[in-house]
């Protein structure tokens, strides 16, 4: 990573995100500790912009880990297989039919997204090599 932010949030993070809501307030909140952001609303949206931005964290919302969510995260793991796929869940009590490793996540992140949460993440994440 070439830049640190604050609390080890730093570099290029992609939200796939398909509330415009939802994938703003992360996306800012990224930006504000440091991230340089961009977002995508679905699995092709997300592969385009993953192939050009070269992201080195990817959230993915991943509500009850839907087809699409499944999509996103090969596209990008098929493309870039050092950026770290974060899935992002509803809420901490959901019950997934598919494991976000098995889909092949590196992990999950509950909302709301707190940044010292998501840069603790990525600081062990990078840590594992």
């Amino acid at each position: 990573m070439s830049r640190k932010g604050r609390n080890g949030l730093s570099g290029r993070i992609l939200v796939v995100e398909d509330n415009t809501r939802a994938d703003a307030a992360l996306s800012v909140l990224c930006q504000l500790y440091g991230a340089e952001t961009r977002t995508a609303a679905s699995a092709a949206e997300a592969a385009r912009v993953a192939a050009d931005f070269r992201p080195d964290a990817v959230l993915v919302d991943v509500s009850a880990l839907n087809a699409e969510a499944c999509k996103a995260a090969r596209r990008i793991r098929s493309a870039l297989q050092d950026a770290l796929l974060i899935a992002v869940s509803e809420w901490k009590g959901q019950r997934d039919a598919t494991s976000p490793a098995a889909a092949g996540f590196d992990a999950r992140l509950f909302k709301p997204v707190e940044a010292d949460a998501l840069a603790s993440l990525l600081d062990e994440l990078r840590a594992r090599g």
